[in-house]
């Protein structure tokens, strides 16, 4: 799926590092990993971790909580999750084999897992990031130029989102051209932190045609709640060069006492098309709202061609700030 010229992008500064961990704070980093070791058209193999990690006043790390989840998803049957299981946790996952992860995907949790999944866990954490983070494992059909792909029919949604808005990059190459626009992003500089081997949690090597999804929540406590996030997707071709889809830094400030956003601000580092950047006023939308109704408010009220998914989901992630509230050092 050749283009004959590049197409507008968005911005292309992605960051070069990760912030030191601050004292007395909580960081959660997660990875999302979306693999096809049978083929470009064969299952996506998924390998989701996360981790929370403290830091106290004299910089003593110590790991407070860590989640690994694995499944297997037909892409071409509207997602359908063929296995799932996790390192941890009382409740099985069994429940979900046959959903879609394409649609629906989290009312199934809550009714499938009702009573038996903590809210304020990694586990739930990462059920809850997988929508957004597969959503784009079709990516890897597009660069790697699947034979299925090719054989289905080229259909523009508009307005879901400031990317997909009416007469945008993307929606006019498929009306125009008949085509879908393939992003080609910028080289991922690495996320390291000088000899800090606790930025991170673990990373295997990502596998050609493979899909990443990273994340950072640091949280730290003063007279207001600071947290910044961080959410970097990656796509490793098979030349093996790992190149950035989208990239976003989220800064909010959150009143200790009634955990409503105070101030906040989005920097997009990195985005496929022009377009995509509309979506970054919504942030405003934020101001005063209570963090723990965050996931159920974003995904009401936070739709159309004036957001974007991925940002959207760094806004849901803020709810799970007071979790990590009561976890800061003391």
């Amino acid at each position: 799926m050749s283009q004959r010229a590049e197409l507008p992008h968005g911005e292309r500064d992605p960051s070069v590092a990760t912030p030191p961990r601050a004292l007395g704070s909580v960081r959660r980093t997660s990875s999302i990993d979306s693999t096809r070791p049978e083929g470009l058209d064969g299952p996506v193999h998924v390998l989701a971790r996360a981790r929370d990690l403290a830091t106290d006043g004299g910089g003593v790390a110590t790991r407070l909580e860590e989640n690994e989840l694995r499944a297997t998803f037909d892409y071409w049957s509207n997602k359908t999750l063929q296995s799932i299981e996790a390192s941890t946790g009382s409740v099985s996952l069994e429940p979900l084999v046959g959903c879609s992860v394409a649609s629906g995907f989290r009312a199934e949790v809550a009714r499938r897992l009702s009573g038996g999944l903590d809210p304020k866990g990694l586990l739930y954490f990462l059920l809850d990031d997988l929508p957004a983070a597969l959503q784009i494992s079709g990516h890897p059909l597009l660069r790697g130029g699947s034979p299925r792909l090719a054989q289905r029919p080229v259909v523009a949604t508009t307005d879901v989102c400031s990317g997909w808005r009416a007469g945008s990059t993307m929606v006019r190459e498929i009306e125009i051209h008949g085509r879908y626009a393939i992003a080609h992003g910028p080289e991922a500089p690495p996320l390291d932190h000088g000899d800090d081997a606790l930025a991170w949690h673990e990373l295997p090597e990502l596998s050609k045609h493979g899909i990443r999804r990273r994340r950072r929540l640091d949280v730290v406590n003063g007279a207001t709640v600071q947290a910044q996030a961080f959410l970097r997707d990656t796509y490793a071709p098979a030349d093996g060069v790992e190149t950035i889809l989208h990239e976003y830094l989220l800064s909010v400030e959150i009143d200790s006492l009634s955990m409503q956003v105070v101030s906040a601000g989005v920097v997009p580092l990195v985005l496929p098309w022009i377009e995509c950047s509309g979506a970054v006023g919504s942030v405003d939308r934020l101001l005063g709202q209570p963090v723990a109704q965050l996931r159920r408010d974003v995904g009401r009220n936070f739709v159309g061609p004036s957001t974007c998914t991925h940002l959207n989901n760094m806004f849901r992630s803020l709810e799970d700030v007071p979790t990590l509230v009561e976890l800061l050092p003391r």
